[in-house]
């Protein structure tokens, strides 16, 4: 991509896909106050990386607008033009039904990207909040090949969290920030992934459930005999004179089997 090309594209760099951590009681401060530094820092580094134009978003992240009219289509807006998905990897992360989502409609962009020979790198930087043991990972984020120690042993175990928190480690938190924003801007040159139409958010499944969960559509066939052909001693007014064939199907919840009649 040649510097024409990147200064008319300005679209973000990056999605901060992170799950919003809940307040312990009332009248405390803000409990993601630190991921919002670690947004505009990223923002920072990025706009001093590239040549966005002054005013163009170099990020984005929803803050406090999930209870505002309209966000979901401004979510929905962003996960398909942005450049790069950040998902910020916590405990938290993973059993976030909206990050799931986030997931889901951002990796469907590269399936589709893929299918049209483009997005042959995954756009996908996962960035670490706090330690999440490989365990912790569903099946679907197992694919992302990520050396979270490259950035340091102390990000790797902490994470940016970790690193943010304690003034002793600013350094190393700024240089952490700085190689995470290196990293985004290089996979959005190298394996640029083009725009596509919004999915409609309310309608996203979330990546991160359990294989085979949600509802099961079982075929049911039923066998039964006609009049000429009862059994002796048996009602014969259930029973028609002619075979008929036929399946139904049925919807099963999850986990659960359909309730077979006893005989």
């Amino acid at each position: 991509m040649d510097a024409v090309e990147r200064t008319s594209d300005n679209r973000p760099y990056f999605f901060l896909s992170y799950a919003h951590t809940p307040s312990w009681g009332s009248g405390g401060p803000n409990p993601d106050h630190w991921v919002h530094v670690l947004f505009a820092d990223l923002c920072n580094d990025i706009m001093a990386l590239t040549d966005l134009p002054g005013g163009a978003p170099a990020g984005f992240m929803d803050r406090e607008m999930r209870s505002g009219d309209g966000w979901p289509e401004k979510l929905s807006e962003n996960l398909a033009t942005c450049r790069v998905f950040v998902p910020l990897f916590s405990p938290r992360y993973f059993t976030s039904e909206m990050c799931g989502r986030e997931w889901f409609a951002f990796h469907e962009r590269i399936l589709r990207a893929r299918a049209t020979g483009s997005g042959a790198v995954p756009a996908i930087v996962p960035a670490l909040w706090t330690h999440v043991e490989y365990s912790q990972l569903p099946d679907s984020v197992r694919h992302i090949h990520v050396d979270h120690a490259a950035f340091g042993d102390r990000y790797a175990a902490q994470g940016f969290y970790g690193l943010i928190k304690l003034n002793r480690f600013h350094d190393e938190y700024k240089e952490t920030v700085l190689g995470l924003a290196q990293r985004i801007v290089q996979v959005a040159h190298d394996s640029p992934l083009p725009s596509s139409r919004p999915r409609p958010y309310e309608s996203t499944p979330s990546a991160f459930k359990p294989r085979g969960e949600g509802p099961r559509r079982i075929h049911l066939t039923v066998a039964a005999p006609t009049r000429d052909t009862i059994p002796e001693h048996r009602d014969a007014r259930p029973y028609g004179r002619t075979p008929r064939t036929g399946t139904r199907t049925t919807r099963s919840p999850p986990g659960r089997s359909p309730h077979w009649p006893r005989s």
